[in-house]
């Protein structure tokens, strides 16, 4: 927590605050704020009048500081943007205060992690210059198996999607299959795995949610485990 005390806030405080949403109680919900004209951030309190989020804005884009606080008051999550953009590394802490995770994006491009306990993975996110670009998937408690898995190219739907329930058993409907953000069938998107190398190809193996670890994503795991 001590090295966030120099880091700079997103929001001055000469900026103009405008509430444009209340509790029943009356307390702040929602405002923005404005400088010389200009919308440059954004904050939300819990009812209690706890700060629960503070963002930095350009253009009605992210720019600069976000960060998240559980009800208690700890820091939950900071994050770094540049024009809408993750650039930076993000932290993310335990109700406790403790850290547990981090990543580095760079100007939107790497892989966004969101951690359940240190070295314990619960989402796993890869993108490209700001767009989701590769495979997403929420991981379990072990970080052995998954509960969901799908596949992107530059922001669209480009894989097989899968999701399975608590049994480990896929859902019904599962898999689902998508080319160039258009739903198919496993016929339509086998022939178009043949000419098209950035689907991922259909294996039966992979109907089980038993996964290991992506080195590039273990490695980034272990740093906090």
């Amino acid at each position: 927590m001590e090295k966030m005390k120099n880091r700079p806030i997103p929001i001055p405080e000469e900026a103009q605050e405008v509430i444009f949403d209340t509790w029943d109680n009356g307390t702040k919900k929602n405002a923005q704020y404005f400088l010389d004209g200009q919308l440059i951030g954004s904050r939300s309190w819990e009812e209690s009048g706890q700060l629960s989020l503070e963002q930095g804005l350009q253009g009605n884009q992210r720019h600069g500081l976000f960060r998240t606080w559980y009800e208690n008051g700890q820091l939950n999550e900071v994050q770094w943007y540049e024009n809408g953009k993750e650039h930076g590394t993000s932290e993310q802490y335990d109700e406790q205060g403790n850290l547990i995770g981090t990543y580095t994006m760079v100007h939107g491009t790497g892989v966004d992690l969101w951690f359940a306990a240190p070295g314990v993975l619960a989402e796993e996110r890869h993108y490209l210059d700001g767009e989701r670009h590769g495979y997403e998937r929420w991981w379990r408690g072990n970080n052995q198996t998954i509960g969901e898995e799908s596949h992107f190219w530059h922001g669209t739907e480009h894989g097989i999607f899968r999701l399975w329930n608590k049994a480990g058993r896929l859902r019904r409907g599962y898999p689902r299959y998508f080319v160039d953000g258009k739903r198919v069938n496993k016929r339509e998107y086998e022939r178009a795995c043949r000419k098209d190398p950035t689907l991922p190809p259909f294996k039966i193996e992979d109907n089980a949610p038993e996964r290991p670890l992506p080195e590039e994503v273990k490695e980034l795991a272990q740093s906090r485990g």
